[in-house]
């Protein structure tokens, strides 16, 4: 939540069931981080205590989030961003956070083939090398190196 000058002053984060550890974990860290913000703490302090604290971590939508106090982070961050207070410290578009995902370039077929080779079993499909294997296009011929 924002006060009237759009700052933050309170976080609220849930995780999963009621009860369980993480839950009580998450809880107590938007606790923490709601009290920081009523005594004045910047936002951009609590960012950057809390962003890059790694435990198990997943993918949301490209961007990497390591633990759920880095997720506390970047969701201060981006409500920062969003609020106009412009980019922080620590906000996702940052050159602190890179562009972590990126959509692999696929190769057109003919690099990925290997001197136009035949196939062995059915003499019509050519013969891709795929991950460590001759692979033929056609009837799925593999032989593995």
């Amino acid at each position: 939540n924002f006060d009237e000058n759009e700052k933050p002053f309170e976080v609220f984060a849930t995780l999963g069931k009621a009860g369980s550890t993480e839950s009580a974990h998450l809880e107590a860290i938007s606790r923490l981080v709601t009290m920081s913000l009523r005594a004045g703490v910047e936002p951009n302090e609590i960012i950057g205590h809390l962003r890059g604290i790694t435990d198990d971590p997943i993918w949301d939508t490209g961007t990497l989030v390591r633990s759920a106090p880095d997720a506390v982070a970047l969701v201060l961050s981006r409500h920062l961003t969003l609020s106009g207070e412009g980019k922080t410290k620590y906000s996702i578009e940052s050159e602190i956070q890179p562009q972590l995902f990126v959509k692999p370039q696929s190769k057109p077929l003919d690099e990925l083939t290997s001197n136009n080779q035949s196939c062995p079993e059915c003499n019509i499909g050519t013969l891709i090398h795929q991950e460590g294997c001759m692979r033929c296009t056609s009837c799925g011929y593999n032989k593995c190196e």
